[in-house]
């Protein structure tokens, strides 16, 4: 009986630490990397993995001109530089940049017309994609505000709302420019004079 209770209790144990947080994303800010690049690199960080050819210096300044809330942006198309082994099947990244760190990075994969893979449907590009970032598969990720579906981990967020595409961010950010816009425009209306 004591044998039965035993076993009992390690199945149960089991069982139970396969319960919903067993597909949580246990990836970190700091450990995750897509083709070399990480959220909180900088500029010049990133145009060092990236191919940039004689461009440098365009890509640099760029991604080096900040806006009145801090953002800087750089779009990457690889095959201007060479097409790299490294960035193969990429088409194009958009790098956000906050306050000098990257802080959002979308890869838009190439279409099948331009020699990129067809996924039958989003749960499969997912499950790649999940194989090789390791990290948690489709019953991981949640249904976003717009339809994308959406993982959260530690400190970063990773989006896809078509089989296309990666969006990649790290949590908050945009909700300290929009707390920055919001506190100058009441600033403005506070200071308003008629």
């Amino acid at each position: 009986m004591l044998f039965l209770l035993i076993i009992g209790g390690f199945f149960g144990r089991s069982f139970l630490a396969q319960g919903p947080d067993s597909n949580a994303c246990r990836v970190t800010i700091e450990q995750f990397a897509i083709r070399g690049l990480k959220l909180g690199m900088t500029p010049v960080q990133i145009l060092d993995v990236l191919p940039t050819g004689d461009a440098k210096e365009d890509l640099a300044s760029r991604a080096n001109s900040p806006n009145r809330w801090d953002l800087e942006s750089l779009d990457y198309y690889p095959s201007t530089y060479g097409n790299s082994p490294q960035f193969a099947g990429v088409y194009r990244m958009a790098l956000f940049f906050y306050r000098g760190t990257l802080a959002e990075l979308y890869i838009f994969y190439s279409f099948p017309s331009q020699g990129g893979v067809s996924w039958r449907n989003l749960d499969e590009y997912i499950s790649k994609i999940a194989e090789g970032l390791q990290l948690p598969g489709p019953q991981a990720w949640i249904s976003g505000q717009h339809g994308e579906r959406v993982l959260k981990c530690a400190g970063l967020e990773l989006q896809v709302a078509d089989s296309n595409h990666l969006r990649i961010m790290k949590l908050g950010f945009l909700d300290e420019v929009d707390n920055r816009k919001k506190a100058e425009e009441d600033n403005k209306r506070q200071t308003f004079r008629p």
